[in-house]
């Protein structure tokens, strides 16, 4: 309905349809900065690479657990890391059936390539906004996601909190 070209979210008077179709429209932008400041690879790779990076070695399961998607979905997606050398695999001393998953020297320097292109993006892309608008987007955004995981945890008891899925 709304594209790329579009500048201006239409107004509808009511402030959640237009908070409703302002995000919509934001997801559509982010995959495309993604597709560009990614530097080839997925958002779920270098949300994988960050993970790694911020908590240390965790399992194959934790990750899923963690990231809310299928032990397939991961698997494919750690093989793909795996063979890029950006991360290793090991098995779990405590238990042979399962993986040990750590972040390399090189996921390290394409992680930070990556948020590199990412921090040069959004300058870019935000260069009108003045640091206190920035701000104040970010305490929005922020309110927003807590919300939003607020509200999916009493709906799904499906996302994990980080804390506790890194202590199992």
């Amino acid at each position: 309905m709304y594209g790329l070209g579009v500048t201006e979210v239409p107004t509808t008077g009511d402030p959640t349809d237009e908070l409703i179709l302002a995000l919509l429209r934001t997801a559509r932008l982010s995959r495309t900065w993604e597709a560009v400041a990614g530097r080839g690879m997925s958002k779920i790779q270098v949300s994988i690479l960050e993970l790694l990076r911020d908590r240390g070695t965790c399992r194959l399961t934790t990750l899923a657990d963690v990231m809310r998607v299928e032990l397939s979905v991961m698997s494919r997606q750690v093989n793909v890391l795996a063979e890029a050398g950006a991360i290793e695999r090991d098995r779990d001393p405590d238990d042979g059936r399962a993986w040990l998953i750590a972040i390399t020297g090189v996921g390290l320097e394409t992680l930070a390539a990556v948020e590199h292109g990412r921090r040069e993006w959004f300058d870019q892309a935000l260069a009108g906004l003045s640091q206190s608008e920035r701000a104040t987007a970010a305490r929005v955004v922020s309110a927003i996601n807590t919300e939003w995981e607020r509200d999916l945890r009493r709906k799904t008891q499906r996302i994990v909190p980080l804390e506790a899925a890194v202590e199992s």
